[in-house]
């Protein structure tokens, strides 16, 4: 074999070697580039750090509610603060949202659903009413690594559905929509059992729990049955996930 050729092969050889490693770790930086991190926070990191970008909150309160000025359909000349003296008062209701996290805190589309009863002796009648309402809700739960407490604001519309009975005859409707407007304080309580509130977060996904108490009220709508109220307290509980 001439030399010359020796040499070529052995050119050739170096060239190979060399290049099979940096082709590898091309290839390498490229697998590493596109890998994707679907990365889960422990408990142990700050809410204010590990919260994503949405979120959703779910509850079950208990409000005052009072339409003082409805005109019962029965007896046109009394309003229903004074003639449904019986039952009423306090009106258990479900709340969901819809939560969108951002620096300042966090807006919350929500909707609340609830329904009592109030009875008069004297005639045996009684009114059913089941306020439903949809809201947009601002939080402040960003500003400390926890929220321990949380201001929150939020301003909607409502409807009434209500039904009316006395002896055989009834009526039954919804009120139009009007403004509903409102706020309180939440307080987190996850601080009072961390081995409880560490499994909830990594079984299912838990961020907070909250005791709150809020004021709100219905105003009127100017036409139709007249479901406003003056301003009223409620509390519950909401859960943050």
């Amino acid at each position: 074999m001439s030399t010359g050729l020796q040499f070529g092969l052995v050119l050739l050889i170096l060239v190979s070697s060399l290049g099979l490693p940096a082709q590898a770790a091309t290839e390498s930086e490229e697998v590493e580039l596109n890998r994707i991190c679907n990365c889960v926070y422990s408990s142990a990191v700050p809410y204010k750090k590990r919260r994503g970008t949405w979120g959703a909150v779910v509850g079950a309160q208990a409000s005052a509610f009072k339409p003082v000025n409805y005109v019962p359909d029965f007896r046109r000349t009394q309003v229903y603060d004074t003639y449904y003296t019986s039952g009423g008062g306090i009106m258990p209701e479900a709340t969901l949202g819809l939560k969108f996290n951002f620096f300042l805190g966090s807006l919350v589309a929500g909707a609340t659903y609830g329904s009592l009863s109030a009875t008069n002796e004297t005639d045996r009648s009684t009114i059913t009413v089941s306020p439903a309402t949809a809201t947009v809700s601002l939080y402040l739960d960003n500003f400390f690594n926890e929220p321990y407490v949380v201001p929150y604001g939020f301003g909607g519309m409502y409807t009434v559905f209500y039904k009316e009975s006395v002896g055989g005859l009834s009526v039954s409707g919804n009120s139009p929509f009007a403004p509903v407007v409102g706020g309180g304080l939440m307080f987190q309580m996850d601080w009072i059992d961390n081995d409880g509130n560490d499994y909830a977060y990594n079984e299912y996904g838990l961020e907070n729990t909250y005791l709150y108490v809020e004021a709100r009220m219905f105003l009127d709508p100017g036409s139709g049955p007249d479901f406003s109220t003056p301003l009223q307290l409620g509390g519950g509980m909401k859960l943050e996930f």
